[in-house]
């Protein structure tokens, strides 16, 4: 198994060659003269994880007639017949310029091996590549498999080993004369073959045209760079851009260049040489490792490879493996272990893990009731075989359970460290090597017990206490029916009505078990057995009983069995449930039965034992009435099978096939024959666990952020008590404040928050020395960033600067502190990286420049022996950029979904496990890749990238720019034509083409399109449209104009009005919010206002009655902040209309001149009220009728929120929402869809969401401004079409503000709806700005001050972080 590991990790580095090497959007590759469909399908298959490339694969060869022609079609791979060893050679024009071909074992075939190579050569193009496998050692074992696999062995030549073989100097001899170099030589002791890649010698010998790359303080190298790259695009492939980088060790230029690589996909301009050494002696900034004059330097270059990387003493370049689903479990040798399942549901995975008991030990105190104790025996109980086969989920069992990951084992004997013998119970983890329990809940083991003995009583002692004594009342001479009484309750229950003299009546499933029975208890009376594996026992106790039937039944039946047993139940009987099948099921009992004064009662001794949630009493009274029985030797050992700790797996089987008696126990350790002696010392291999020493101080940077308080959180859980958060900002949002608090308030957790500024070297000094102020500092986990996306030929070195600073910048100084400051506690230093600087990423080379520069950083630690791990993240779902951007977590980008919190956080606990350096995770997006050109994959290609979920949504005669385009989605979208249909266009172009257009360009050829003349949409006239057309048409825009954009962890704030910048000075302006009703979809906007912003929110309070209601309420909140006016309002989308009314309520309350600057943006009640027009006619909601209680309009409303909070998929959601009676059960299904995702935990903010969003809308529906303005209305407009009007755009220049208001000033900003408060928010920005200072020249705010000043009352608002 290893020997095909090691060669398939050779061949991916030896296929990651070609690729690196190649141009294009899609890679042209041919296996030549392939033996089976099996190599083929090994060829094909390392092209998976390259999912930014398309690759055509073709078969040649003499024989490919043999090949399984349906294979081939299914794998769409074309097959030409092509001899290489006839006289004359001749080639076809469908086998030319490939960039790789791939060769296995060959050329021992071949009698001229040189000449078959040069006939390759013709198959490539200008420096292709072969993939070349041979034999080159362990001969004999090769003929022995030849022979094995019956193939014809024919001696060629002499000079060969055996006549058929080459030796590794033979072959290099043949690939020079063939006229190739060789790039690449790798094979291991394992193997018999050796692989090559070859290189075909070029034509023309390359141009070196060569940047430096080492200035990482400026960057002054991007400027020069920019003009290199623009004076080289169109100049020939011989002529190349080497970057190099070999004074700064530290260096970012192999993710920088794999992102400038994805900007130029078109051509193979650039090349690599960089020093990336990591050993002390070869890193130091003054040493020069490389010496370009060095001959054996020149001959590595001229092989013209495009990475050429140094790292101490070697060269080389690097590459990604993968990591197979068999290898990610890393395993230890642990003192401190617990079973439990690997995979929920899938028995076959339990396995030992680590417990997080090594860290707990140290915390315990003297005088504390909580004890360790090493295990020696744990027995299984139905709980534990339940959820590990997935039959009842982990949120069954009573208690505060969420955050405990094992609920499996009990019970257990053992010793404590004094060597005392106990037994007792737990509430989860008791299958381990050792737990840690609380004193009340041990009991000394009798000396006449074996600890095996004492493991078989607690659990099935104490349930049946619980269950007869305490809930059960019973009384001397009950009759008591006993299901399944050969197990460990059932035993036990026996046990203890037999000595208050009731009658019993129990079910078996076996004779064997009944004569067990017989055995153990001879009081039970022969005719007193039933069969416990049907409903005959119904009849069988009635008649027992002479239809009296029973006093007390205690049940662990389900189904038709469960019914039976409660029909066995007397006048004033009382039902036991031990089971938990039906109760998590939900199943229904009947009324009826409580006709004969029965009572029912649910056993679950894991709720009693559960400190948290027990009862004191209770649980004070087992105890004691265990003890009780143990002195009257009522509780006797039980029955038992022992299985070894590696055998859990078979216990656990074995146990769930119902054929044991008593209990099944695990031993874990072998009991002394001494009645006191100290614990045997056990370890055990058990699967790397993630956990935090409760005493040490963990630090997060960036540690407020959507990841960083999911980090939080998973640190606390994994036992962290200390944490320090870093935040520029400091606390800014509701959802901050309520996580800090809860996590004190209910964890106990100290968390402290840090403004310190890791950029600065002495910052992070002081930093590092305010987390050791609470303890030992444990781990660091970086997390800051900056993102300024643009493509590289807009960027700037101050671009460069920005997202340095904390990731680079920081990591060196976070990296000096800790080497200086920390000691060996410090076990993690972990840097969360981007998979763009594995993979690249057009936009984002400053982004993969910043990660790839911390990674070396990384590397450089763990040469020196300090801890370190960088993790390259791709994008993240539920939290961060990804849905602060607008996306959801089916975005798909680059060929990756976003990863959800949990799955991040699971690989995250895989990861700190491995010992390598640099890691990498993402989510392949399984796409399936249809022909180009069929016209559709081009719209379900945009639509993924505008992030439109339904391709129906597109309108074909809208352009990209009307359809919410910005620059990197341009990239995007340009990349894509060029990849798939060879089409290259301008950003311009791409802008201003309609959908329509678009697809025209791919179908018929860019330059016969491209001659007829292009229409503009505002130059269409659509008189002869009918209104089954327009509805269409609408239905399709709308589509989009439903598209919420709001951070869903503002959905839980309750401030109606929030200070959203740290700017005090200049002019206050207070924003009034669009459709959302939350201050998300502004922020973008109010992050460029160089003045105080502040923003009205719809929260809960707010009445909903009227947009006269909602100002008036508005106006008061916002007199809290600002008691005199003038006042500044700015109000967007369906805010206008509330900004409007607030404007009209101030004139008439405190006088004309008290609202100083009315600016609306890019709305109006006309716009308003068009945009009603246009989902009424979308959704065919007549004039007449209401909004309220609409199904079509409420179900598309509620499928928005549930699109934008939750993973759903629109159509059927919507559908079932369509179905629904109501409104508040559809509300219901959105809540219940949010609540699963887990990232708002407060269902009535979801559902608050939900009742005011279609309050908005009803309330809008039938608003016209009642009074004009007084005054100046200020209208920032964007430039292009409103895009749910059409080609109807019937509102004017003014959209109608000149009827309400004495004048109006139109602003226009180039962009749509969306873009001029997003993409070209410093436009508008800058307009209201203009407007504001213009107004306040000639206002004198406060006559008495010599300098005016800008002031606002202390009344209490919230910081928002931008």
């Amino acid at each position: 198994m290893a020997d095909v590991v090691v060669r398939d990790r050779i061949f991916t580095v030896a296929h990651d060659i070609c690729i690196e090497n190649s141009a294009g959007y899609r890679r042209k590759f041919a296996a030549v003269e392939v033996s089976s469909m099996e190599l083929l399908k090994h060829y094909v298959a390392a092209q998976e994880r390259h999912i930014l490339f398309d690759f055509d694969w073709t078969c040649i060869g003499p024989n490919v007639e043999d090949l399984d022609e349906e294979t081939l079609n299914q794998m769409r791979v074309p097959k030409f017949t092509l001899s290489f060893d006839s006289q004359e050679f001749k080639n076809l024009r469908e086998t030319r310029n490939f960039d790789a071909i791939f060769l296995t074992k060959v050329l021992s075939r071949k009698k001229d091996p040189v000449q078959y190579l040069r006939r390759c050569k013709e198959l490539l193009r200008d420096s292709g590549l072969i993939v070349l496998s041979e034999i080159t050692q362990h001969h004999e074992l090769a003929l022995i498999i030849h022979a094995l696999q019956g193939l014809n062995f024919e001696a060629c030549d002499e000079t060969r080993v055996y006549g058929k073989y080459f030796s590794t100097n033979q072959l290099e001899d043949i690939f020079e004369q063939a006229g190739y170099w060789m790039c690449f030589k790798q094979t291991d002791p394992a193997l018999i073959t050796t692989t090559y890649v070859l290189k075909k010698i070029p034509k023309l010998a390359r141009e070196i045209t060569t940047v430096n790359l080492d200035d990482v303080s400026k960057f002054g190298w991007v400027e020069p760079l920019q003009k290199t790259i623009l004076d080289h695009l169109n100049e020939p492939e011989h002529k190349v851009i080497q970057l190099t980088s070999t004074r700064v060790k530290s260096t970012g230029i192999l993710g920088f260049d794999r992102s400038l690589n994805r900007e130029y996909m078109k051509t193979s301009k650039f090349r690599v040489v960089c020093d990336i050494s990591t050993k002390k002696e070869y890193r130091e900034e003054e040493t020069r490792n490389i010496d370009f004059d060095d001959p054996e330097v020149q001959k590595l270059l001229q092989l013209d490879m495009h990475s050429n990387y140094f790292r101490n003493e070697e060269w080389g370049s690097i590459r990604d493996l993968e990591i197979k689903e068999g290898e990610r479990m890393a395993l230890k040798e642990c003192e401190h272990a617990f079973v439990n399942t690997l995979a929920y549901g899938d028995v076959s995975s339990v396995a030992w893990v680590e417990s997080p008991n090594q860290y707990l030990v140290e915390a315990l105190s003297e005088g504390s009731k909580q004890e360790l104790c090493s295990v020696y025996y744990a027995a299984l109980n139905f709980r534990d075989i339940m959820l590990a086969y997935g039959q009842i989920p982990p949120d069954a069992i009573p208690g505060q359970f969420a955050d405990n990951d094992c609920l499996l084992g009990m019970e257990f004997s053992g010793r404590l460290k004094s060597g005392k013998r106990v037994m007792g119970i737990v509430s989860a983890q008791a299958l381990a090597t050792t737990v840690i329990t609380d004193s009340t809940f041990l009991w000394e083991v009798p000396n006449h017990w074996s600890l095996a003995d004492a493991a078989t009583v607690p659990v099935a002692y104490l349930t049946a206490y619980y269950a007869l004594i305490i809930r059960g009342n019973l009384q001397r001479g009950d009759k008591v029916l006993i299901h399944s009484g050969s197990g460990g309750v059932g035993q036990a229950a026996i046990a203890i009505c037999l000595s208050y003299d009731c009658e019993v009546f129990t079910t078996v499933s076996s004779d064997e078990k009944r004569l067990y029975l017989k055995k153990r208890f001879p009081q039970l009376q022969d005719d007193h057995f039933a069969n416990s594996r049907d409903t005959s026992f119904e009849q069988h106790i009635q008649k027992m009983a002479k239809n009296q039937g029973v006093d007390i039944v205690l049940n662990s039946l389900s189904s038709e069995m469960l019914q039976a047993s409660v029909r066995c139940l007397a006048l004033n009987g009382r039902f036991l449930e031990i089971g938990k099948f039906d109760m998590t099921q939900n199943s229904s009992l009947g009324m009826q039965h409580l006709l004969k004064n029965t009572t029912f009662h649910g056993i679950l001794l894991d709720a009693v034992m559960d400190p948290n949630i027990g009862d004191p009493k209770v649980m004070q009274e087992l105890v004691r009435l265990l003890a009780r029985g143990i002195g009257n030797n009522v509780v006797q050992p039980l029955n038992r099978i022992l299985f070894a700790k590696e055998k859990v797996e078979e216990a656990f089987r074995f146990m769930s096939q119902g054929k044991h008696v008593g209990k099944i126990l695990i031993e874990v350790r072998q009991e002394e024959n001494k009645a006191i002696c100290l614990p045997l010392p056990l370890k055990i291999p058990s699967v790397c666990r993630f956990y935090c020493h409760p005493k040490h101080v963990y630090l997060i940077t960036g540690g407020l952020g959507g990841f960083g308080l999911e980090l939080a959180q998973w640190l606390i859980v994994r036992g962290a008590k200390k944490l320090v958060l870093t935040s520029r900002n400091g606390v800014r949002t509701g959802y901050q404040k309520r996580c800090i608090s809860m996590w004190k308030k209910t964890s106990g957790v100290v968390v402290e928050i840090s403004k310190l500024d890791i950029v600065n070297e002495e910052d992070a000094i002081d930093l590092i020395q305010y987390c050791q102020q609470f303890g030992p500092l444990g781990g660091v986990f970086h997390l800051a960033m900056v993102l300024k996306d643009r493509v590289f030929e807009n960027h700037t070195a101050e671009n460069f600067s920005d997202v340095a600073a904390p990731k680079y910048f920081g990591t060196i100084n976070l990296d000096v502190a800790t080497r200086k400051l920390c000691d060996k506690n410090l076990r993690w230093f972990v840097a969360f990286s981007s998979a763009v600087a594995k993979s690249g990423h057009a936009g984002q080379t400053n982004y993969s420049w910043a990660n790839s520069a911390m990674e070396r950083i990384i590397e450089q630690r763990r040469e020196d022996g300090y801890p370190g791990i960088a993790i390259q993240w791709g994008a993240i779902g539920d939290v961060g950029t990804v849905l602060e951007s607008g996306g959801d977590n089916s975005t798909i980008l680059a060929g990756t979904l976003p990863q959800r919190i949990p799955s991040c956080l699971a690989i995250l606990d895989l990861f700190l496990a491995w010992n390598h350096p640099i890691v990498s995770s993402y989510i392949k997006a399984d796409v399936v890749k249809e022909d180009a050109e069929k016209g559709n994959n081009l719209l379900k290609t945009l639509a993924h990238i505008l992030g439109i979920n339904d391709v129906s949504q597109l309108d074909m005669d809208s352009n990209l720019g009307d359809l919410g385009l910005d620059s990197l989605m341009g990239v995007e979208i340009k990349q894509a034509l060029e990849r798939d249909y060879n089409l290259v266009l301008s950003m311009k172009e791409i802008r201003t083409l309609t959908l329509n257009k678009l697809q025209k360009l791919v179908e018929e050829g860019r330059d016969e399109a491209a001659n007829q003349p292009q229409q503009q949409n505002n130059d269409v006239e659509n008189e002869g449209e009918d209104l089954a057309d327009a509805k269409i048409q609408h239905k399709q825009q709308m589509a989009q104009v439903f598209k919420l954009r709001f951070d869903f962890r503002d959905l839980e704030t309750k401030e109606p009005v929030v200070k959203c910048n740290e700017i005090e000075n200049g002019p206050v302006v207070f924003f009034v919010h669009p459709i959302e009703g939350v201050w998300s979809p502004l922020k973008q906007l109010v992050s460029k206002c160089d003045f105080p912003v502040y923003c009205l929110q719809f929260v809960p309070g707010v009445p909903a009655d009227s947009i006269e209601s909602v100002a008036e309420y508005y106006v008061q909140e916002m007199k809290k902040v600002q008691p005199n006016g003038p006042y500044r309002i700015a109000a967007y989308s369906f805010g206008a209309c509330i900004g409007f009314e607030m404007a009209i309520l101030l004139q008439s309350t405190d006088g004309n001149n008290s609202v100083e600057s009315l600016i609306l943006i890019d709305s109006s009640h006309l716009y308003v009220q068009s945009y009603r027009d246009a989902y009424r006619i979308a959704f065919n909601v007549s004039d007449d009728t209401p909004l309220f209680n609409h199904p079509v309009f409420e179900s598309e409303l509620m499928s928005a929120v549930a699109i934008r909070c939750a993973n759903v998929n629109y159509k059927k959601f919507r559908n079932e929402l369509m179905q629904m009676p109501d409104f508040q059960e559809r509300v219901q299904k959105v809540v219940d869809a949010v609540m699963e995702m887990g990232l708002i935990r407060d269902p009535e903010s979801i559902e608050f969401v939900c009742e005011a969003l279609r309050a908005k809308f009803i309330i809008g529906d039938k608003y016209y401004p009642k009074k004009n303005f007084k005054g100046n209305v200020t209208l920032i407009r964007s430039s292009q079409p409103i895009a749910f009007l059409g080609v109807n755009n019937t509102l004017g220049e003014d959209y109608g503000l000149s009827q309400v208001a004495d004048k109006v000033d139109v602003r226009i900003v180039d962009g749509d709806h969306d873009s001029i408060v997003q993409g070209q928010a410093n436009e508008t920005a800058a307009l209201i700005r203009d407007v504001i200072y213009s107004k306040n020249k000639t206002t004198q705010v406060n006559s008495d001050a010599k300098d005016t000043k800008w002031t606002i009352s202390t009344a209490p608002v919230y910081n928002l972080k931008n």
